[in-house]
């Protein structure tokens, strides 16, 4: 969803470039994948539909997708190895 989360409000605790840190390539990682999405987040307004049509549709559906940018990364997830994603 397009939130700041990845931008001013995230707070690091750890350089990324600190090859001496364990974690320091899992960050780059997340960093990396948070920053290849460009500007394709949904907005909260389309998430707050499909959460209202979700509780009001009066069927048992357990999951909804919630924009083109779920419905990417559950291709992208459909395309790969459980171990890749």
């Amino acid at each position: 969803m397009a939130t700041d989360f990845a931008g001013r409000s995230l707070q690091m605790t750890l350089d990324p470039a600190d090859e001496a840190n364990p974690y320091a390539g899992q960050v780059r990682s997340v960093l990396a994948a948070f920053s290849s999405r460009g500007g394709s987040f949904s907005t909260p307004a389309q998430i707050a539909e499909v959460i209202y049509t979700a509780a009001t549709d009066g069927t048992p559906q357990l999951r909804s997708t919630a924009g083109t940018d779920a419905e990417q990364l559950l291709k992208a997830k459909a395309e790969m190895p459980a171990e890749a994603y």
